[in-house]
Order: structure tokens, then sequence, then C-alpha cells
């Protein structure tokens, strides 16, 4: 439609607004002859009703945007605005719409006055002045940002107040047409080097200069001067060696900030000086610098406490400065000055028995270290000039570090506690006689340089023998070598073929207390390991373990723990006897017998788990029960584990659950058998009612009453098709036999099936392509809504014959290889779940003829049309 906006009685414009769009837009323009007015805007269209609107028309008014209020001497050019627009009523002082002069109008000059001559100025391209003309033109609302672009700035010329205003004759003025303008000075501002923040005497620090306003092009250079001579030197960078007179540093563009590097002269007063800081344009500052002595400590890298095999300890030295004279604590870390001697420091430990001090130059109980200019602590390496700490024997030593430069502050003392090391784990466990298990030795501190031996023995000979790992024979005594700087290392226990026993276990080392263990030889105890106890005449041989290990207790009769048998030691033979032949036999890669022998292999703490490799296994005869114990001298049976009850079942068959099936349609399940070494089976299905629903292996199979399904050795689970038959419902048993295995059944539902259609568009474009969709079968939902399972139409049907209606024949004829209107058939073909979804190949499709709305819905006899899903609504759009 075309909306007509009318302006009076003479203007007008149309403004089109196009399909589906409920709204437009337009332009107000007021003429420049100002008369306080109301103007009636009126709106019509056709098939509508005509709205009206008034316009009230008053003075434009302005105002100044963006004009900095406070600035300095040193603050560079800011341009400014003027800015035009409509206030809410003709006296309100406020600027409620910004509005653009208006295309065809004339451009707005305004005069920029600064009433206050020698504080501000006002610049533009064309001048620099107290009185300058800035315009917007046609078709903005304010003047242009930059100078450079045609607007203004204001420009600081001395300390003081400023005002800026705006003028235009035809306009309003608003209150903001008119700002005050601050102007200070430019100031300079630092750091501290004084109070809690003093300078010791030989060091040096950053202090930080920073301006009231940003440099210029180019930057700031800062002119840094002492006020007295002999204290300090001024540098601009800390690889740098001062300047005794002054030093100029520079703030660079755009900045704020610098640093200068002030450094104190070794043998300057503890006094106080006064820095001059200057700049083009700025106020001057002046900064104290109060020195002080320069305070030195031993870090706290240094180890309050170690041992006797403690490797060396690099330590560092710092110097700083102190908080006030008298402190005792570094305040600031503050490097040796460069350029400077450096500082020599003194190290002596009181107690060379307990420690001593190592450089490179020499290890001794005083050594010197140099702390470089340029850098606030040593190197934390003895191969970069530092020092480090001996550990040598039990006891305390006091390290004290002195410099003629510094003074020494409480933490230039430090003290190191020394301790004789020990061995701090050997846990002592019971093991049964012929077996093995891993043990741990630990210490307390590392082990030095070199490894330490570790001597294990037991006070009882002929009990146990060490070994450093699981295929070593061991001794009655044996060294593990702990490697340098581990604290922990492994090893094995062997307990020899004796009656039980309880012997002490001690683990010795050069330098290290000793440690002791109680160790005790118990009756080995055997069991059986992953015996199938329950199984059936059809499955296949079960192979299993025989097992060893320690119980936790000396008299025990399970296995605890896991333990192989000795290395070094004889095979274990373990009798395996089966107490019903008749049921079970035993049998391993030659034999079937009621009894059998299998090896324990030393290393190994099981028989082998494999018939190949002299592995044992069980084999089902009959239905019934048999007890699996193995047994070994010298060992205790576990009576349940190594007594393992075995019944033997007939096998069985399982119908998997079979899911609801449509009349005239099919729908695959499941049988499975429980056993599978059968030797090839022929399995039995057959429906209870053929009338209502047959059976088939395939798809492509029709179905019929019975099946024979053959199965391969091996084989214990198949699919098959139960086909429900036309226009009948009711409940079938489906029942499963084979020889050797007892009958499963299921049961199948066949019920009234359901139609639907999907794939089809709801909303097509007239005269677009034709939309195919499909049809489709399957078994419903409980509300009749939808289909809850698509199932394909028994193999061997005819077909389901779907007869397809649009409610709207003229908007969305239905379109099929030979029709083309309302209604047209389509056929389900036997093996399909839905109708063709070319129309070439026998489907279906709707025609967006012209604009409107159709409903397609599709009718088969016998078939339930879903609720939802079985019509689609179609709207077929201009």
């Amino acid at each position: 439609c075309v909306a007509t906006w009318c302006l009076g009685s003479a203007a007008f414009i149309d403004i089109p607004i196009n399909v589906s769009v409920i709204s437009g837009s337009f332009v107000i323009q007021a003429l420049e002859d100002f008369t306080p007015d109301t103007v009636l805007v009126r709106v019509t269209a056709p098939g509508f009703v005509s709205d009206s609107f008034p316009v009230f028309i008053y003075q434009s008014v302005y105002e100044l945007q963006s004009v900095l209020g406070s600035r300095t001497t040193a603050t560079g050019d800011s341009p400014f605005t003027v800015r035009v627009g409509s206030a809410a009523q003709p006296t309100n002082d406020f600027l409620s719409s910004v509005d653009e002069i208006r295309a065809g109008g004339v451009p707005r000059v305004f005069s920029i006055i600064s009433d206050s001559v020698g504080v501000l100025d006002l610049v533009t391209t064309a001048l620099v002045g107290d009185s300058v003309t800035v315009t917007i033109p046609v078709g903005a609302s304010s003047s242009p940002t930059s100078v450079a672009t045609g607007g203004v700035a204001a420009r600081s010329q001395s300390a003081g107040i400023g005002r800026i205003r705006a003028s235009q004759p035809t306009m309003r003025a608003l209150s903001t047409a008119t700002r005050t303008v601050t102007v200070s000075q430019a100031s300079i501002s630092s750091g501290t080097i004084s109070g809690g923040s003093g300078l010791g005497r030989g060091l040096q620090r950053a202090l930080s200069i920073t301006l009231s306003d940003a440099a210029p092009v180019g930057g700031i250079p800062v002119t840094v001067k002492p006020s007295r001579a002999g204290f300090v030197l001024l540098a601009s960078s800390t690889t740098q060696l001062g300047s005794a007179d002054s030093v100029v540093v520079t703030v660079p563009s755009s900045g704020v900030s610098t640093t200068v590097i002030v450094q104190v002269l070794e043998g300057a007063a503890l006094d106080t000086l006064s820095l001059l800081l200057s700049a083009p344009g700025f106020v001057s500052l002046t900064t104290p610098v109060q020195i002080y002595e320069p305070v030195l400590q031993i870090a706290a890298t240094l180890s309050p406490t170690g041992t006797t095999s403690t490797i060396d300890d690099p330590f560092t030295l710092q110097v700083g400065s102190p908080a006030s004279p008298a402190a005792t604590t570094i305040n600031n870390t503050d490097a040796a000055r460069f350029g400077g001697p450096g500082i020599t420091i003194s190290v002596i430990s009181d107690s060379g028995a307990v420690g001593t001090l190592v450089t490179t130059a020499r290890t001794a109980d005083s050594v010197t270290v140099l702390m470089a200019p340029g850098t606030s602590q040593t190197s934390g390496a003895v191969s970069g000039g530092g020092v480090a700490f001996r550990y040598l024997g039990a006891g305390v030593s006091t390290l004290r570090a002195h410099s003629v430069l510094t003074r020494e502050i409480p933490t230039a003392t430090r003290t190191v506690t020394v301790t004789q090391p020990i061995i701090s784990g050997l846990t002592g466990f019971g093991l049964g006689a012929g077996l093995q298990r891993g043990g741990t030795i630990i210490l307390n501190a590392p082990a030095p340089v070199g490894g330490l031996p570790v001597t294990l023995s037991s006070d009882t000979p002929g009990r146990f023998l060490f070994a450093p790992n699981a295929t070593t024979v061991g001794t009655e005594t044996a060294v593990i070598t702990v490697p340098a700087g581990l604290t922990t290392i492994t090893f094995v226990v062997q307990a020899l073929e004796v009656a039980p026993d309880t012997v002490v276990v001690t683990a010795t080392a050069p330098g290290f207390a000793s440690r002791t263990a109680d160790m005790f030889v118990w009756t080995p105890v055997v069991d059986l390991l992953s015996v199938l106890t329950t199984t059936t005449t059809l499955s296949g041989d079960d192979v299993f373990n025989v097992r060893v290990g320690t119980s936790n207790t000396a008299t025990g009769t399970f296995v605890s723990s896991v333990d192989e048998r000795r290395f070094g030691a004889t095979p274990l033979i373990a009798t395996v006897v089966s107490s019903n032949g008749l049921v079970v036999r035993l049998l391993n890669s030659t034999v079937v017998a009621d009894t059998l022998t299998a090896t324990i292999v030393a290393g190994a703490s099981t028989s082998s788990g494999s018939l190949a490799s002299g592995g044992i296994a069980y084999r089902p005869l009959t239905s019934g029960t048999s007890i699996i114990s193995a047994t070994i001298p010298g060992f205790t049976q576990h009576i349940t584990a190594a007594g393992s009850t075995v019944t033997i079942s007939t096998p069985a068959i399982a119908v998997g659950l079979i899911p609801a099936i449509g009349a005239g349609l099919q729908v695959g399940a499941s049988v499975t058998l429980n056993a599978s070494q059968h030797g090839g089976i022929n399995v039995i299905l057959k429906s209870s009612n053929p009338s209502v629903a047959k059976l088939a292996r395939f798809a492509t199979d029709v179905a019929t009453d019975s099946i024979i399904v053959p199965l391969a050795n091996g084989l214990a689970s198949f699919t098959y098709l139960v086909a429900g038959q036309d226009g009948v419902t009711g409940s079938v048993s489906i029942l499963a036999r084979a020889a050797g295995f007892t009958d499963g059944s299921a049961v199948a539902n066949v019920v009234t099936p359901g139609i639907d259609i999907t794939n089809l568009s709801t909303g097509m474009t007239a005269g677009g392509a034709d939309d195919p969709f499909l049809v489709r079968v399957g078994v419903p939902n409980g509300t009749l809504t939808s289909l809850s399972q698509v199932q394909n139409v028994r193999t061997g049907s005819p077909g389901i014959t779907v007869t397809l209606t649009s409610s709207n024949p003229t908007t969305g004829p239905l379109v099929t290889s030979t029709l083309t209107g309302s209604p047209v058939t389509v056929v389900i073909p036997g093996g399909s779940a839905a109708s063709p979804n070319l129309v070439s190949s026998g489907g279906v499709a709707v025609r967006p003829a012209t604009a409107g709305v159709t409903v397609v819905q599709p009718a088969a006899s016998g078939f339930t049309r879903m609720v939802t899903t079985g019509s689609v609504t179609v709207t077929v759009n201009p």
C-alpha cells in the first residue's frame, strides 16, 4: 500500500510501504523564517483510518561541546565544537534533540569569543586570536571536530580563569554556549629519596619524574642538578657513570614521565641534599635526597638446616638502603653504583667442623666475594662468583657477612643446624616361605655425590635373602646403592623354604644412622584364580590359574599379598582335582583327567593362563556340580578360593523382546543362545497363530508359519523378522527350540497400523517448484498423534494403496506420474516403509499453484491416520 503524508493543505509526500511491512519514515524540515507556531501533520492511506499529530515550531538553540574546563599552560591545543538542535519548550535551557541544518537551507556561522585576554587564545586554520568564526554546514548538527577540517581549538596562554562563548543572531544561546576554563601553571613531580626511602652511599636508584602534561612532539628535556657537589652523580641509565654536575633526561613525545639515576658516592657524608628539576614551560621542583649508610644481609636462600650428606648450598648476599639511619632491615634493594668499585664482602663460618664456605677461589672458614657494580646481590652460583655452605658434621654453625662499606643488620648473621642423616624407612612384613616381595629403603636426606651404599642383613642366617631386583638370586647380606640426590630405592626380599620364624633385618650406610625392622617367614597360601563357577554343558573349556601368596597373619588362610615364587628356586608343582569327573573334567594341552598338575615357575605368582604354555582348564560335561581344588606341599589351602564349586546347567534359548507390529507390516527381532560351543545346531522358530503373525529369516523372504535357522559352532545369536498379517490384530507366541537347549519364547503383539506424512513444506511460494513428500506407515504411539516406530510393509504384500486429498486443489493440487488434482493415489510397496520419494518413480508432490491455504491428508484401508503428523497445512504465499 501507499501512505500519503500531508502538511497542511499545500505540501505532501508519498511514503511507499512494502508488503508485510507496517511502518515507514519521513523528515520534517523547519524553514528559516522563524515564527512560533503549531502545524498539524496528517497521514492517510487507502483502506486505513487516517491519523494526525502536531509539530511545534520553536527557535533553534546552540551550545559549546567538548570544551576542556581544566588545563595547564603546557596543555596542547584542544578542539571543541558548537552544536545545534531543539529545546523541548521555548524557554528550556537544555538541548533535548540534536538536529541538523536542513537540506536546502543555509550554513550557520558562529562567532567564538575568548573573554580573558592573555589566558586563552582561539585557533582556526585562518586565525589565532580572541575572536574567530566557525561554520556548521548543511546536513550537520555541529561544527567540525578538528582545526584542520574547519573547526576551532583553545590554546593556553598563561595561568588564570578564562571564558569561551559562542554567538549566533538567529538562534537562541543556551547557558552551555558559555564555558569557563581554568588554566594552571604546568608542573613537575617526582618520586622520593628521603625519609623512609633514603639511599645508601655507594648505591644507586632510579628517581621517577612526572610532568603534569604530556610532552609535545620531540619530547621535553628535564635538567636535574644537585644542590651540593661531592655527594651524588646523576645518570640517564643504570649502566652509565653519572655526572657530578647535572644531567638531562627526556620525556618522550606524548609521554609524561621519565627517570634519572641517582648514584651516591662511597665517601659521601650521611646528610641530605636537594635535586633541582627544571623543564621549559614547567614550574621547577626541588626534591630532597637523604643519604644513609647501606646495609648488608645474608639472604634467606641459605637453608637453616641440613644433614652431613646434604650437597653444597649456594646462597646470596644482598645490599640495600634502610628505612632510617638505625633501621635493621633492607627497605629498598638498591644496586651498587655503576662505575664504582663494587662491594667486597667477607663471609665467616665460626665452626669449621660443622660447615665450611666454598667459592671458586678457595674452600675455607672465611672467604670474600664481590658484589659487582650495577647489582644488588651476589651470584646464586659458585661458578658465577657466589658462595656456598658445605655441610661437614653435626652441630650449629654461625655465618656472618661483613663489609667496610656497609652497616651490618641482624640478618647479616645466620645459623645453620647440621644433623646426622638417618635411614628413616625400612618396613617389615610377613612373607610366605619360598616367595619374594619388594621392599623400600627411605633416607631422610638425599644420597651424596657418588651414591650411598646401604647394607642389608639379618640376625638369623638361613631365613631371608636380599636382592636388588626380582630377577636376581639374593644373598644373605646385600649392598643396595641409593643414587646421588635420591632418597628412596627398592630391593627384593626372598624367603627361603623354612618353618615360620621371626628375624631382625638391619640397614646400615656410611654417615647415616641405621634402621631395623622385623621380618617374618610364614606358611604360604595357595588358591585358584579366574574359575568360572557357573556355566553350561555347551560352554567352552574354562582356563584358570593356580595362585600363590602370603596371608595377612601367620596363620591366615587366604591370599592377602600376591607374591612370586622366589627367583633361583625350583618351580612349584600344584595338584588340581575335580571332585566329580562325570560333571567336570580337567585338561591341559595333552591330557583330560580328573587330576592334573600345574606349574608356577620362579619369578611368577600364578600358573600359566594358556593351555599351549602349560596352563590348565576344566571342561563341562553334564548338569551337576563339582569342586575344583588345588594343593601344594607346605602351602595352606585357601578353603574357598582353592576349592571352587562349579555348577553346570543345560543352556537356554532367549527370544528377545519383540516390538509391537502393525497389521500388514514387519519388524526385526533376535534370538540368543547362552552357549556357543554347540558343535553346529538348527534352531526352529514357530508362530503359535500364523493367521495373525508369520516369520521370515531375512527381510526379503516371504514370511511362513515357521523357519529353521542353522548356526555354526561358536555362534550364539541371530536375527529374524515377524510379519503381521493384513487386517488382523492380536497376540501370538514365538517359540524357539534347539537340541540340547531349553526352549525359549516371546509374545508378539499385532496392532492396528498408522499412517502419516513427512518431508512436506508448510510454506511455499505460488509458481514455485513442486514439493515431493512421503507417506509413511508404522506403529502409532499411545495417543495416536504420531508414529512411535516406522515399519516396512511385509514382504510379499501387494502394497498399501494410499488415497491423498488436498482440501484446496486450486491452491495446492497433488501431483503424481499420472494425475494432477485431488484426490490421487500412491502405493507403498512390500519391503518399504514409505511411498517413493520422486514423482517419476511413483511418489507424490504438492504443486504451489496460487496463493492460499490447503490441508493435505492420507487415507488407507485398515490404517489409522495420525492426529498430529497425519495431515499437513500448507500455506502458499503470493
